[in-house]
């Protein structure tokens, strides 16, 4: 199980529960806030402190209400984070952007997986437990239920549990009660691969040098071909398809020395021959320090 959740939750709810959907919840939400039905809204995140939801004596929690945020999965977060960074806005492509717009990403999802993200709060998927999807809770997207009236669906709805710490590190998010508080972070090396799985998931990047051409390419798709949806497979062939920036090159290079008047004496016709001209390509492509050149 994922650092951040207790593998022996206690008896009430907590600060920091995940709660699954079931038909109960979602009669509460359509009755109190049908809006948050979206089934975008997977899970919900308790957000309530974790003493105010401790029953007492009389079997009820010192809270009157208990406040939780929806939660959605990262991929809405990476989405809106990249927001006018994409090419396209057709709503059946995939992410595409040009690699350039990475290293701000890369230092959102620094932020964002090791939970110093003020608008949101990371949570590790977990199949097992019924949470499939690395997801996060949308702080600022929370409705109120009646504690003595919900309580106990909303109990029933848990499946995981945040270690203390972490609730800790919830409710500074949330309410900004506490100075920043220390809770373990991801160890660098597999901070790093998450988010270099996260780019590659999430969307299809290209390099800015080819992003007119593969606006080309996507757009006759889309208007000549009527084209209504690309899956990132067709895109990623697409991508292949454009001449890589060394083969642009050497093309140019070989089309300059072919029709240049001091090459073009080697040959009486006025120009080297297809085959020599194919060899000194061949030769250009092949010189490493070339190739490191035009990289």
């Amino acid at each position: 199980m994922h650092f951040t959740y207790s593998l022996d939750p206690n008896t009430d709810l907590s600060q920091g529960d995940v709660l699954q959907r079931n038909p109960d919840l979602d009669e509460i939400i359509d009755e109190v806030h049908p809006q948050y039905k979206d089934q975008k809204n997977t899970h919900f995140l308790v957000l309530t402190q974790s003493c105010d939801l401790v029953r007492r004596e009389s079997k009820q929690c010192k809270a009157r209400y208990v406040s939780i945020a929806a939660v959605r999965k990262l991929s809405s977060v990476y989405e809106r984070e990249l927001g006018n960074k994409k090419i396209f806005s057709y709503e059946n492509l995939p992410l595409i952007a040009d690699t350039k717009s990475k290293t701000k990403l890369d230092q959102f999802l620094e932020k964002l997986f090791n939970n110093n993200e003020p608008d949101y709060f990371f949570l590790a998927k977990e199949p097992e437990a019924g949470f499939p999807s690395h997801s996060c809770a949308f702080l600022r997207l929370s409705i109120a239920l009646k504690a003595e009236a919900h309580y106990q669906t909303l109990l029933g709805c848990r499946i995981l549990q945040l270690k203390e710490p972490f609730q800790a590190k919830l409710g500074w998010l949330v309410g900004q009660l506490y100075s920043r508080v220390g809770t373990q972070d991801w160890p660098p090396k597999e901070l790093r691969k998450q988010i270099k799985e996260t780019h590659s998931k999430e969307a299809v990047w290209i390099e800015p040098r080819y992003v007119r051409k593969l606006t080309e390419l996507v757009e006759d798709k889309v208007t000549n071909h009527g084209e209504s949806s690309l899956e990132d497979v067709e895109i990623e062939k697409l991508v292949k398809q454009i001449p890589k920036h060394k083969e642009e090159v050497l093309e140019k290079m070989i089309d300059i020395i072919g029709s240049t008047i001091i090459f073009s004496k080697l040959k009486s016709g006025g120009h080297l021959s297809e085959k020599d001209l194919l060899k000194l390509k061949n030769a250009l492509s092949g010189d490493q320090e070339l190739t490191a050149l035009l990289r």
